[in-house]
């Protein structure tokens, strides 16, 4: 999926050259770099750390919704909201953009992050629903070159199948592919899944969403599942064939290889209770995913 590109006509108006913020703190304050110094010392109020100014973002095509998104933490994390919204374009004259490829629910997440740092799902959201959200938001990260949300993500969308217990199911890994590029490391960990499921189902019954009857259409019409499925099982077989929930490793991470990895404090998948998304049914035993207990 290609970056969007700005827009390419400037106003005479607008300053010759993005604004470079050294934190959010100074464009928060506009104090001068003495007193930015004077202050490090004692803790930030929440208004001084996200700053007054605000822009408005208007997602989605057919379902639109605009949200209100404070400007200093937004530009500090994303270089693209930051040319955007300081360089020189209509969206830095008028403080507001358009993302209509982009989808809503995803985007409510990020604006969440952007503040807090972290993925916070709705309270009582279904597992259902999030799975696709969260795929929705990697790729928005993807997209945007925000390596530390998609590492974010990734680990958020494990988590919340470790902690219920459900797979991916066909629509899932379709969509995964459908708006990632090759080498993503979503697709990454969908294969990983895949592969999973693969060996460890029953064809004559319907696991976790899945049945021989399932897999066939989706080999068919996402031929690069197929393409890469192949390659991995010739390639590394059983390697790929256990639990990837809640162990992605530092190969689905994007973080620099000298760093230490933040993502190491999730449980194993032996100690959750197993939980079925919707279209499933009831299970047999007989493969390492019908033997858990409920």
């Amino acid at each position: 999926m290609s970056l969007p590109t700005l827009p390419n006509t400037p106003l005479p108006s607008a300053p010759n050259s993005p604004i470079k913020m050294s934190s959010p703190n100074d464009v928060s304050t506009g104090a001068s770099s003495s007193t930015a110094f004077e202050t490090k010392s004692k803790p930030l109020s929440f208004a001084e750390e996200i700053g007054f100014d605000v822009v408005h973002i208007t997602v989605g095509s057919t379902v639109k919704k605009t949200f209100v998104v404070y400007k200093a933490p937004l530009c500090h994390k994303v270089a693209y909201f930051d040319h955007m919204f300081n360089g020189n374009w209509r969206e830095a004259q008028s403080q507001t953009a358009n993302l209509p490829e982009d989808v809503c629910e995803a985007f409510a997440l990020f604006v969440i992050w952007v503040i807090k740092d972290k993925i916070e799902l709705p309270v009582n959201s279904e597992t259902d629903s999030s799975i696709p959200t969260l795929i929705h938001l990697f790729a928005f990260a993807e997209k945007y070159n925000i390596t530390t949300l998609a590492d974010q993500t990734l680990e958020r969308l494990s988590t919340l199948m470790l902690e219920s217990d459900c797979l991916p199911i066909p629509s899932d890994i379709e969509l995964a592919y459908d708006i990632t590029h090759e080498n993503s490391k979503l697709r990454s960990f969908m294969l990983k899944l895949f592969v999973y499921i693969t060996f460890h189902s029953d064809e004559s019954e319907d696991v976790y969403g899945w049945s021989k009857a399932t897999m066939q259409p989706l080999m068919q019409s996402c031929t690069d599942l197929c393409t890469d499925f192949f390659a991995t099982i010739f390639g590394q077989g059983a390697q790929e064939k256990k639990d990837p929930r809640g162990e992605l490793g530092c190969d689905l991470h994007q973080h620099r290889e000298d760093e230490d990895c933040p993502y190491k404090q999730l449980a194993s998948p032996t100690h959750v209770k197993p939980m079925l998304r919707k279209g499933s049914t009831s299970k047999k035993s007989g493969s390492p995913l019908k033997k858990r207990k409920r």
